[in-house]
């Protein structure tokens, strides 16, 4: 989302935002005509080496990654969501631990009927 943040004239039209600032970004890239998908608030390593609050399950599970101020067609701009790690905080010794989970609670939310 940096070039839409600070250079938002040099994207193409159907260019899709990969949004990681927040819902905030997600919310102006869709109202000014963009495709995104959401990764800000599934960071998974976040609450072990990278510090922060950790990832709870429970919290991605509800969690609506649609923000409600949206228009219905500014809705069918948000792609969805995707769960990011960063690959050099994680071995082969806790890469299971740290992803699968919270992973699969966040894909039965985005697969899930909003109130569900």
């Amino acid at each position: 989302d940096e070039v839409f943040t600070s250079a938002r004239s040099a994207l193409p039209p159907n260019a899709i935002v990969q949004v990681w600032r927040g819902v905030e970004t997600l919310t102006a890239a869709v109202k000014a005509g963009f495709r995104a998908v959401l990764s800000a608030p599934y960071y998974l390593n976040n609450g072990f080496d990278m510090g922060g609050g950790q990832v709870m399950w429970g919290d991605i599970y509800a969690d609506d990654p649609i923000p409600h101020n949206l228009t219905k067609e500014e809705e069918e701009r948000v792609l969805g969501a995707e769960a990011c790690i960063w690959g050099e905080e994680v071995n082969q010794f806790n890469i299971d631990g740290r992803t699968w989970f919270r992973a699969s609670m966040l894909a039965e939310r985005v697969w899930s009927l909003q109130g569900n």
